[in-house]
């Protein structure tokens, strides 16, 4: 009698557990194939989506209805966007494929076939899948303000995030532009710059990690912004983090606070520490910025050290004067006995 009967049926199952695992966590190559081809339908998607949107002679004259009417919007050609349409049985399938020339329309500045359209019920809201982009994205993009004010007439929503995961917002297009007259527009017109896009970020914390910027976010405190926002992280930190000695001091101009912290119960002097930035700490202390080593550990858990080996090995002797003022003395004593700074 085989010796596998004598098992118990639970048994025998636990027995089987690990081949029948190792099975199914192998990968199921029709199903890896099935999702590849559905990559490359979406960025192939993608590409006519942009191509359709910047190119501005029409390839042939036997193009598909839809890309047709893409092409007669750019040119704000009226008339033939309404013969076009009139072709349409179905007026759904119009709004439908009518969507990209509206967005294609915004892009260009058309706004005689912006109001057309917006009056035949294509929504200037509409978003188009591949680049997930609204009209107002790309009337920003192409620095239409008459047609920003334009849509935002016909209801645009000034705040709905775009693009990828929906990190990005019109106000980031126009400051990743440098596009200042932009962004007062848009302000203006009821975008928030504290508003928020992705997980745990918002506009002034993506701009704030772009670089040469610091005009773009001094225009945004001029208008209003929170220098002390926070979402997750500080604005102050985020500006810390990305190295950005002009931003941060233009921060602390504004009013920001050194010692708010961020989810992690640090501030920004913490987050310079951890970024072994000398000059940083010397600028957060200089406006009053003290270590907050009383509510978190100054150093992440995944590579906690003692702030003298952190000291030894920036090779900076202003860093190392710098932590010793805000460590133990036994932490002091460690990096005189290194013989790098002399402490008294």
């Amino acid at each position: 009698m085989d010796h596998r009967s004598r098992l118990s049926p639970t048994a025998a199952s636990a027995a089987s557990t690990p081949a029948q695992a190792a099975f199914a966590s192998a990968p199921d190559p029709a199903a890896a194939a099935d999702h590849s081809a559905v990559q490359r339908r979406c960025d192939l998607e993608m590409i006519r989506v942009v191509y359709l949107i910047n190119c501005n002679e029409e390839p042939c004259a036997n193009l598909p209805v839809a890309e047709r009417l893409v092409f007669a919007a750019k040119r704000d050609d009226l008339e033939r966007v309404r013969r076009i349409a009139s072709s349409y049985d179905d007026p759904a399938r119009f709004r439908e494929d009518a969507q990209l020339a509206m967005i294609a329309a915004a892009h260009k500045g058309c706004i005689g076939v912006i109001a057309w359209l917006a009056s035949q019920g294509v929504s200037v809201n509409c978003t188009q899948a591949a680049i997930n982009m609204r009209p107002l994205d790309l009337a920003v993009m192409g620095l239409q303000r008459d047609t920003v004010r334009l849509l935002r007439q016909l209801g645009a929503d000034m705040n709905h995030p775009s693009g990828p995961k929906n990190t990005l917002h019109p106000l980031l297009f126009a400051g990743m532009f440098g596009q200042l007259d932009m962004i007062r527009e848009l302000v203006a017109l009821g975008a928030d710059m504290h508003h928020p896009v992705g997980e745990d970020s918002s506009v002034l914390l993506e701009l704030a990690k772009l670089e040469r910027k610091e005009h773009v976010m001094a225009l945004m405190l001029e208008l209003g912004a929170d220098p002390n926002h926070a979402r997750g992280k500080t604005l102050l930190a985020t500006a810390v983090m990305a190295r950005n000695a002009t931003l941060v001091e233009l921060l602390l101009r504004a009013g920001a606070d050194p010692n708010l912290c961020d989810s992690e119960g640090l501030n920004a002097l913490s987050h310079a520490t951890r970024i072994n930035c000398a000059a940083l700490i010397t600028l957060l202390e200089r406006h009053g910025g003290v270590f907050n080593n009383n509510r978190r550990p100054l150093l992440p858990r995944a590579h906690r050290r003692s702030r003298s080996l952190l000291a030894r090995q920036s090779g900076s002797r202003l860093m190392a004067e710098l932590l010793a003022r805000h460590c133990a003395r036994r932490c002091a004593n460690q990096i005189a006995a290194m013989g790098e700074v002399p402490f008294s």
